[in-house]
């Protein structure tokens, strides 16, 4: 089963969806274990599991910039790699790159402005790639956030 921008958008809509309930059970919109990533990592686990995909990592950590991860992908699966931020991010985004004659290129991103950020990948080879997680904006009167990236495929 090859992924598509279906899985994207049904995560997406999942994510925002499940905010807004936090948001109107509790009466805040920017709290929820982990400044929100807990949260919003389960939403991508269950929904890659609800359509018998497979989640290869996981990884969270503090976010200023930039963060980097390597990753060799396998050209017999299609991969979405999913970032999300915390409550305090307003803006995040993903640059994926493959290794070319001894330079990195860039070969996908997402750039849109949310707080949330995918893109699809289907490797021609079996290489690294690099994986690129940015903060674009954060919310006023924060500088620091945590995000969430998740690997998975079909």
């Amino acid at each position: 089963m090859k992924l598509n921008l279906t899985f994207i958008t049904t995560l997406f809509l999942t994510i925002t969806l499940s905010l807004f309930s936090v948001s109107f059970s509790f009466g805040q919109t920017r709290s929820m274990g982990s400044d929100g990533i807990l949260g919003k990592l389960q939403n991508v686990i269950d929904e890659a599991e609800n359509r018998e995909m497979e989640v290869v990592r996981i990884e969270a950590d503090i976010i200023r910039t930039t963060k980097e991860t390597i990753r060799t992908l396998d050209p017999s699966f299609s991969y979405s790699i999913v970032a999300v931020a915390s409550n305090r991010i307003q803006d995040i985004d993903i640059e994926v790159y493959k290794k070319i004659n001894y330079q990195w290129v860039l070969i996908e991103k997402d750039d849109d402005e949310q707080d949330i950020a995918a893109v699809t990948i289907e490797p021609s080879d079996y290489d690294e790639y690099k994986i690129v997680v940015k903060v674009y904006k954060f919310y006023s009167d924060y500088d620091v956030g945590h995000y969430g990236l998740a690997i998975i495929h079909d």
